[in-house]
């Protein structure tokens, strides 16, 4: 019997769901290029966003690490990186924070900012 729960994002399996802040900073100091999804099972764009996220993930798959922080479960990593409003997008190029932004975006959008992030050196 495999039944997974709506919980679990078995599609996301680029995406690492991270559950401390010394997770996050681990991974971002690892990865050239990394983005964070902060999100709540309760906010309904964070969930609109989701297949969004899932569609930049496979698209970058080789290029960007997608990483997933459920804010309500980790609202200590939400504050020590200052996240007040979900959904918030925060791209980490070379191990330091480049861009974020607050509220759903498009898959378009959040590929502009992958983008944008890989095209600086």
């Amino acid at each position: 019997g495999d039944h997974r729960d709506l919980h679990s994002f078995p599609t996301l399996r680029s995406s690492d769901l991270i559950s401390s802040e010394y997770e996050l900073r681990k991974l971002v100091a690892k990865h050239d290029h990394v983005l964070v999804d902060f999100w709540a099972e309760w906010c309904g764009s964070c969930l609109l966003m989701n297949s969004a996220i899932e569609s930049v993930s496979s698209k970058y798959s080789s290029e960007v690490v997608v990483a997933k922080v459920d804010a309500s479960l980790n609202s200590t990593v939400s504050k020590s990186f200052a996240v007040r409003s979900l959904p918030t997008i925060i791209v980490f190029r070379n191990g330091a924070e480049f861009k974020r932004c607050s509220g759903a975006l498009t898959v378009n959008q959040i590929s502009d900012l992958v983008e944008e992030a890989k095209s600086q050196c």
